[in-house]
């Protein structure tokens, strides 16, 4: 019994150890030769997946060395579909040509519309110049008639005494000349070379005496003397027309022996004196205009037939003889007379 006890107790031990190696084996077994399985949801399996790729890799239809191809096979009509659809295609050919017959009639219609509407805008520009023209003509013609119709006045000397003359005694004995004081007295009108009549408002003039007619540089007219003279003077008066008062100049003068002389002698002697009469009009007229005349008269008394004459003659040019024109300051007090 002892001898059995201590048997079994042998045998478990070994019986134990042979068991945990058996299943040793088996799970190294299963390590080396996995069994395939179906895995776990949402991992791949990968020998599975290598399988399947190569198989892919293999496959290359679909691809472009080997596309598909896919044969249509048409379907067989009946006589009457054939009828009909040959039936509507020759329906539809016959539509096409008629939109495009309208297609090129609305094409002609739009076409010559064009063309209308160039001579349209031809004719318009056409009428647009004679247009223009006219109203240029017109226009020239209205400032032509108001340029004609404004007055300009111009001063005329018509006498006075602007120097003493040489005597008989001064020609006989020149040296016994001395200096000469005098009073210069020139009387002048103003001449209108408009259609209508000019309001004289202002008159300033002075005279200059000019070696070898050399004009004096500038002279300040708004500041030479004031002559008192207001008048009307009709439209188209000349020199020969002319019945008004006349406006007088005077001034005190002093001049030596050689400039007595030079006053009085030819111009063709070589050195001589001339007078110039210098000065502005302020003129309005009718037409809500005022007008700043400057003239520049050289004249030059002298013994003609016996009797003292005056040579009178416009010079200066543009520089002193002008007209400058603005309307009429509704303040001025000119303007409330």
């Amino acid at each position: 019994m002892m001898r059995l006890k201590f048997s079994f107790v042998l045998i478990l031990p070994l019986l134990v150890l042979g068991i945990n190696s058996a299943s040793h084996a088996e799970n190294q077994k299963e390590l080396n030769n996995p069994a395939p399985s179906r895995g776990v949801p949402g991992k791949p399996e990968q020998n599975h997946s290598s399988k399947t790729n190569q198989k892919a890799s293999q496959d290359k239809r679909g691809t472009e060395s080997n596309p598909l191809v896919i044969k249509g096979i048409p379907s067989q009509k009946t006589p009457q579909e054939a009828a009909e659809d040959r039936e509507e295609r020759n329906k539809k050919t016959a539509l096409d040509q008629e939109l495009n017959f309208y297609t090129g009639i609305q094409a002609g219609i739009t076409c010559l519309i064009f063309i209308a509407m160039i001579v349209q805008v031809a004719l318009f520009k056409w009428q647009l110049n004679i247009m223009n023209d006219t109203l240029k003509s017109t226009k020239d013609v209205s400032d032509a008639t108001i340029a004609s119709s404004i007055p300009i006045l111009s001063p005329y000397i018509v006498g006075g005494d602007p120097h003493p003359l040489p005597t008989v005694a001064d020609r006989i004995y020149p040296s016994h000349a001395q200096p000469r004081t005098f009073e210069s007295l020139i009387h002048f009108v103003f001449e209108n070379f408009g259609k209508t009549p000019g309001i004289i408002r202002e008159v300033r003039a002075d005279i200059f005496l000019c070696p070898n007619d050399v004009l004096p540089q500038d002279v300040e007219v708004s500041t030479l003397p004031i002559i008192d003279y207001q008048s009307i003077v009709p439209g188209e008066v000349r020199r020969n027309d002319i019945e008004m008062a006349v406006a007088e100049f005077r001034k005190q003068v002093t001049l030596t022996v050689s400039q007595f002389n030079e006053l009085t002698v030819e111009a063709v002697s070589g050195q001589f004196q001339r007078y110039a009469f210098i000065g502005q009009v302020i003129y309005d007229d009718f037409l809500g205009q005022r007008h700043t005349r400057h003239f520049c008269i050289k004249l030059r008394w002298f013994i003609k037939d016996g009797k003292p004459a005056i040579f009178q003659r416009v010079r200066g040019g543009g520089a002193y003889n002008q007209i400058n024109r603005q309307p009429i300051p509704k303040d001025d007090p000119f303007y409330q007379d």
